[in-house]
């Protein structure tokens, strides 16, 4: 698959998220049942999202590793139990577009990493992987995620 690697401007937003301990082997079950558990606080608070669900993860996934599941919502909404207040930084990031299953992002990181060297970046150590059409009702060759790797100083 051939991606196309380009660099944004990412625009600060406020989010409710959820931090969750992890291994590499749980987490589409940990990432799950932390959408699930935003989804829900939505429904009840009656908050529209501001853009899509969102997984972050800090520096590359070790044996056991925390991620942070969130949601874009407006500022000031209300947290819930679990869930707590966060915010998606400003600022250039590295940005790719995988399309297809889950499985498959390796390739999609190895290309965007590829192209922050050769383009003479440097990561900060963290990524974004925003979920940009609902995986439980399109089908996977058709599921959209946007990797996004916040750019600093060289």
């Amino acid at each position: 698959m051939s991606y196309h690697c380009e660099l944004r401007d990412e625009t600060a937003q406020p989010t409710l998220a959820v931090r969750c301990k992890t291994t590499y082997h749980k987490l589409p079950k940990t990432i799950g049942d932390g959408f699930a558990m935003l989804r829900q606080h939505l429904r009840e608070k009656q908050i529209v999202p501001a853009g899509p669900m969102y997984v972050k993860y800090e520096g590359a996934p070790a044996h056991d590793f925390t991620i942070e599941v969130g949601v874009p919502v407006p500022a000031g909404v209300p947290v819930g139990s679990g869930i707590s207040e966060s915010a998606l930084p400003a600022g250039p990031a590295a940005t790719v577009i995988h399309r297809g299953h889950y499985t498959d992002l390796p390739h999609a990181y190895k290309a965007l990493e590829k192209w922050i060297v050769t383009e003479g970046h440097a990561a900060t150590g963290e990524a974004y992987e925003y979920y940009m059409n609902d995986g439980e009702h399109t089908p996977p060759d058709a599921w959209l995620t946007r990797i996004s790797m916040p750019i600093g100083q060289r």
